[in-house]
């Protein structure tokens, strides 16, 4: 019981002790001086040859900061890559159509 008390009795200070430490801001400090500027973000897209990245070629996409300020990503300047494979050709792919009544249960409206 007295463990019980002694908690509650903590938990009422620490609120009251948290109430009485609020109060208004004090005065904004002066501006630091300004930060150099950063570089750019450039994003290169080229072909991808089929290969062993992509097996039926696609597009290469490189990343990375225009360290030198040219508006070019230069390999230098490259720091990831991805590709974006095309997708394989199905070979022989057909697409049959079939006509459907009105009230069928797949479409009840037919098609």
């Amino acid at each position: 019981m007295t463990r019980t008390i002694d908690a509650k009795i903590g938990c009422v200070a620490l609120v009251l002790l948290a109430a009485a430490c609020t109060g208004s801001d004090g005065k904004s400090g002066a501006s630091g001086e300004a930060g150099v500027n950063g570089n750019d973000a450039l994003i290169r897209s080229t072909p991808e040859a089929a290969g062993s990245n992509c097996a039926d070629g696609g597009k290469k996409i490189e990343w990375g900061q225009d360290a030198n300020g040219n508006g070019t990503l230069e390999a230098n300047e490259v720091t990831g890559s991805t590709y974006l494979c095309n997708a394989a050709a199905a070979a022989g792919a057909m697409v049959t159509t079939t006509a459907l009544s009105a009230g069928d249960a797949t479409c009840p409206s037919g098609g």
